[in-house]
């Protein structure tokens, strides 16, 4: 279930999927990592073009607003940025490591990590999913491709400590498997 070249096509040559590229393009051309991640990565596969693209970054927050004339910077503690692009929005996220979700929800503090810790921190294998549509390479550190092509809605890490960092995480997989029609890992 590789990406299909039609799809990219069409994605990259979609109106959001133009910006999105043009996002990723000024922060490779700026010196940083830049990579289309879960749920829009899982839209493709599955052979539909998205219709939101959020971007997994090395650049820090001051880093993203620097490149972009609009933008929403108040998730900036926590690494994220809203960039808006020729009236297109995309959460730019910097790659980070949460630490103590108190609210069962947002964490109290992060850390700026790498690709591989931040794709540990999501939530079940079909959304630590990373596209760069400037190379095209795919990073898979979970196999989510292959979840994603057997359909099972499998969590990175323990279950329990997913579901107790963020309880909203239930119903997540419960749509994901409604979506792909799938079943749940043991």
């Amino acid at each position: 279930m590789a990406l299909d070249q039609n799809i990219i096509d069409r994605t990259v040559t979609s109106p959001h999927g133009t910006e999105g590229y043009k996002v990723c393009e000024t922060l490779l051309d700026a010196g940083f990592d830049a990579w289309w991640v879960g749920g829009c990565v899982r839209d493709m596969l599955r052979g539909n073009i998205p219709e939101d693209i959020d971007i997994a970054t090395s650049a820090h927050p001051e880093d993203i607003i620097k490149l972009f004339q609009k933008f929403d910077d108040t998730a900036a503690a926590l690494g994220s940025i809203i960039v808006s692009v020729s009236g297109h929005t995309f959460e730019v996220t910097t790659y980070r490591e949460d630490h103590e979700l108190t609210d069962g929800r947002f964490p109290e503090s992060v850390t700026f990590t790498d690709l591989d810790t931040d794709a540990a921190r999501r939530d079940i294998t079909i959304n630590a999913l990373y596209w760069n549509p400037i190379s095209s390479e795919l990073k898979d550190p979970f196999d989510g491709e292959k979840d994603l092509q057997e359909g099972l809605i499998r969590f990175i890490g323990e279950p329990e400590t997913r579901l107790e960092q963020d309880a909203l995480r239930l119903l997540r997989v419960i749509r994901f498997r409604a979506l792909i029609d799938g079943q749940y890992h043991p």
